[in-house]
């Protein structure tokens, strides 16, 4: 008996005449060869046991799911350029002030106009930052340019009133962003 498998002999065949000997022999009964015992197996239960993760494998698996990532953020930024307006935005603004009449003495009207032009080859928009003096201090303000087709050129106009401006003293800056 080994653990809990009991172990029994079968009946020996002589491997030199074939003859059958009873189970205790140690000889073989017809040509006297030594005969060696043979013991049948029981049948064993084989149960299938995961195989441990390595951390190789791990790796592997981190490592393809990152290349996956990068490969969709490639991807997707491709498409994001191929759509992005490639425009080449450029302006030709003038401004004016104007006092609204002798009822509004110290106040008046700054009228920012002219043209943008798009140099580029697909259609764009931007935004007109504007930076004025009414001449009393220093107004920040942003217009969109609206689509400015490729090759092509849009309008420009916008105006605000002062509570205070010396028309004399305006001036006014601007600069354009595209996007």
């Amino acid at each position: 008996m080994k653990g809990d498998t009991i172990w029994r002999e079968m009946a020996m065949k002589c491997p030199n005449c074939g003859t059958e000997n009873s189970d205790e022999a140690r000889f073989c009964q017809m040509c006297a060869r030594a005969l060696a015992p043979s013991y049948q197996v029981p049948d064993l239960v084989v149960q299938s046991v995961p195989a441990p993760k390595s951390k190789s494998n791990t790796i592997v698996i981190v490592a393809v799911a990152i290349v996956i990532v990068v490969a969709i953020i490639a991807v997707i930024a491709v498409v994001m350029i191929g759509a992005a307006p490639e425009a080449d935005l450029r302006a030709d603004l003038s401004y004016s002030p104007a006092n609204d009449g002798p009822e509004r003495v110290g106040s008046g009207t700054i009228i920012v106009y002219g043209t943008i032009y798009n140099y580029g080859d697909k259609m764009g928009d931007g935004t007109m930052q504007l930076h004025i003096w009414d001449g009393y201090g220093w107004h920040d303000y942003s217009s969109p340019t609206g689509v400015v087709p490729a090759n092509g050129s849009v309008d420009f106009y916008w105006d605000a009133e002062f509570d205070m401006m010396d028309e004399s003293l305006v001036d006014v800056q601007y600069s354009l962003t595209t996007g």
